[in-house]
């Protein structure tokens, strides 16, 4: 039986009725053996029976399909240019984003790298300091000045932990995002020349990289109707019976 589907009201019973009997049909003939003229004969009719059938099925086919198809067409005509306008806005709308956003971004790290930079400049100096410091504390220890020498010392001290606890600013925040939109990356590979990456794909092992293209390969056998043998392949001729 044809399979039945919520849409089968689309399909005249009649035509449902007819299907299904000429799928039982053609169930019935799985195999054929022609020994002599008369089967050879016979099977000649059922080839053309077939034929026949297949033919008022693809017209009838063609009857239901047709308009629905065309009334497919009509509203695709009607809405596509405006889709075709939306998302070209999308586009256009969305590059200018992402170029902002990445222009923020960009100069965010650059405020964080000077920030950083100059906390530890700031490190730097404070170290210096805190060495002269240190410095000024052993002579004056030497000199037997031992209050100057403990002042300079404890300069020397809180000099170095300022200079810790100094942290560098936070970079200002990034431009929020409305809800629902977001950067998707789409990876993309392009192959500029066809010769090397070939010969890359085959010494990395990617062969899943050189799928032939078969369709363009069976054109050329069309054209060049001759059977022959190519390394990994061959053109060869496959012949079927025609009726009508």
């Amino acid at each position: 039986m044809a399979p039945i589907t919520e849409d089968t009201h689309i399909i005249p019973s009649e035509s449902r009725q007819i299907v299904a009997q000429a799928i039982e049909w053609g169930k019935g003939i799985q195999g054929v053996t022609i020994r002599n003229d008369s089967e050879l004969s016979a099977a000649e009719e059922i080839a053309s029976q077939a034929h026949s059938n297949s033919k008022v099925f693809e017209s009838t086919w063609a009857a239901l399909k047709d308009p629905i198809l065309k009334q497919g067409r009509v509203i695709d005509a009607y809405f596509k240019d405006a889709v075709a306008s939306m998302n070209s806005v999308k586009k256009l709308v969305g590059w200018e984003i992402l170029r902002y956003r990445r222009a923020e971004e960009a100069k965010r790290r650059a405020i964080a790298a000077k920030a950083e930079a100059d906390a530890r400049a700031k490190r730097i100096a404070a170290e210096k300091m805190a060495n002269e410091a240190l410095k000024k504390a052993e002579q004056y220890h030497e000199q037997g000045k031992g209050a100057q020498a403990e002042r300079a010392a404890g300069r020397a001290e809180a000099i170095i932990e300022n200079a810790m606890a100094a942290a560098p600013p936070p970079p200002p925040p990034l431009p929020p995002k409305r809800k629902g939109s977001g950067i998707r990356e789409t990876w993309k590979g392009v192959i500029t020349d066809p010769h090397e990456f070939v010969q890359w794909a085959i010494e990395n092992s990617r062969h899943e990289l050189l799928k032939p293209n078969e369709s363009a390969w069976g054109q050329f056998a069309k054209l060049t109707k001759r059977e022959q043998k190519v390394p990994g392949g061959r053109i060869y001729r496959e012949e079927s019976y025609q009726t009508r």
